[in-house]
């Protein structure tokens, strides 16, 4: 099975940095990266190139024009330049566990949609997770909702 993975975006390269971080640290990777950008500003783009080039790693940057809000269209853009029988959508600041996409392989199963929620961090938490760079959480903190 070929996973996709998409990441949707906008204006956020600190956190989608943190986010590629976590990509990297996962047990199995995903097949297929593709960012679903609603329209960022150049350093976004410049963080893409910057990965793709020092890293092994090919991030597909899916772009649109920003004229609002258009996050489910930036998506749907993202999903039709997919080639992964299998896509997981999760936006541009979830910290995956390591075994995120190895979990998802696990508990494919044809006809059926996969859908979780996730852990929210205090604002100072992440304010201070965006100045470090330091990604590794307790589910037991109490600064995690």
């Amino acid at each position: 099975m070929k996973i996709t993975l998409i990441i949707t975006t906008y204006n956020w390269p600190e956190s989608l940095s943190l986010v590629i971080k976590s990509i990297r640290r996962q047990t199995v990777h995903p097949d297929e990266i593709i960012v679903a950008d609603d329209g960022s500003k150049g350093e976004t783009k410049d963080l893409i190139t910057y990965i793709n080039d020092n890293f092994e790693m090919n991030i597909i940057h899916s772009w649109q024009s920003d004229n609002g809000f258009r996050a489910a269209r930036s998506r749907n853009k993202a999903i039709f330049k997919a080639s992964g029988d299998y896509i997981v959508l999760i936006d541009g600041d979830v910290i995956l566990h390591p075994n995120f996409i190895k979990d998802h392989i696990d508990n494919a199963e044809q006809g059926f949609f996969i859908q979780g929620s996730r852990a929210l961090l205090s604002e100072d938490e992440t304010k201070k997770v965006i100045k470090t760079n330091e990604i590794n959480f307790s589910v037991f903190s109490s600064k995690m909702k």
